[in-house]
């Protein structure tokens, strides 16, 4: 995610006044003459949120603890080979859960926290005008401190007339979804302060401040497309399926858990094509998209070509698309 500062001033955050009150988390002085006070509410968002027990609970953040402990007890008893197979069993689980949680279940993780706090954002504007009072100082507004966390490493990113490139673990592309639940909070708060870090390892990798004061409308970004088609899933108990896929491009290798409905290799090509079709459609409307590997591919290969060939203005089908690569008559 790119470094973006949609503020039309300068930041107004100034030092803590305090930091004691759960709702919202920090309060804060203006930075312009310190007569301001300013509400401050933090959450957390990743893709692997799931309840436990009534309460929100990322399973990113229970592998990160298992690391955790098994750094320790390397410290401690120095044991190579128990680290080794420890570290092995980690990476499995990392990858089950980084394959169940992709874009669909962050957005959904993202739209229940967010409306969660929205609801209480009366409660926080209470709380900064009593203390504000207190203070002899007068209301300054609210801020969401939004932290993410996520791994969309497997996901390539292209942008108009700029090389596509592999999405670094940790950044967070702003796919149109996430724009439009930031535009409806900005709404209602003053500022959004947005970053974005690892999931297991928990370092950021960026931040950027959001102006709300015109909605969102001047923030100036561009949401990705995204066309995605999963390749591969990691193998689970009971054993696995696995075999390779020949693409005009290459050959992909791919795993499929007994207990999944299996793609035949017709309606895998099939949805992989329709996604690069979609993803053609967007190089000629000049939009920013992200996608799989195997629809990358396409877009690689053929890409250019069909952009030069098919008829402008019209969206591109599978079809159409075979008939221009010499795939049908």
């Amino acid at each position: 995610m790119a470094e973006h500062n949609a503020a039309s001033h300068a930041i107004p955050f100034g030092e803590m006044v305090d930091g004691e009150n759960e709702h919202p988390d920090f309060v804060v002085r203006s930075a312009d003459n310190g007569h301001r006070l300013i509400g401050i509410e933090h959450f957390q968002v990743d893709a692997g949120g799931h309840r436990k027990h009534g309460a929100n609970q990322s399973q990113y953040k229970v592998l990160e603890n298992e690391m955790t402990k098994m750094q320790r007890k390397f410290a401690a008893d120095g044991s190579f080979d128990s680290a080794l197979k420890s570290f092995s069993a980690l990476l499995g689980e990392y990858q089950r859960v980084h394959f169940d949680c992709g874009l669909d279940n962050f957005v959904q993780v993202l739209e229940k926290t967010l409306h969660n706090h929205l609801n209480k954002l009366e409660s926080y504007r209470h709380t900064v005008e009593d203390l504000a009072a207190q203070e002899h100082s007068t209301y300054g507004g609210l801020a969401l401190f939004i932290e993410t966390r996520s791994d969309f490493s497997d996901l390539f990113l292209n942008a108009p007339h700029t090389a596509a490139r592999r999405c670094e673990q940790g950044e967070l592309p702003m796919f149109a979804e996430i724009l439009s639940l930031l535009r409806e909070a900005a709404g209602s708060v003053d500022w959004i302060l947005l970053s974005s870090g690892t999931t297991i390892t928990d370092k950021m990798t960026s931040a950027r401040v959001l102006d709300c004061s015109h909605d969102g409308k001047d923030w100036g970004i561009r949401p990705y497309a995204h066309y995605l088609c999963q390749m591969h899933k990691p193998p689970v108990g009971g054993g696995a399926w696995s075999h390779e896929w020949d693409l005009p491009a290459g050959t992909v290798h791919m795993t499929y858990p007994r207990n999944e409905r299996l793609y035949t290799r017709k309606k895998f090509s099939r949805e992989v094509k329709a996604e690069f079709c979609r993803a053609i459609d967007s190089m000629e409307r000049d939009e920013p998209f992200a996608a799989t590997l195997g629809v990358q591919m396409f877009v690689e290969r053929f890409g250019e070509y069909l952009l030069k060939n098919k008829t402008k203005g019209r969206p591109l089908t599978v079809g159409v698309a075979d008939r221009l690569l010499g795939f049908a008559k």
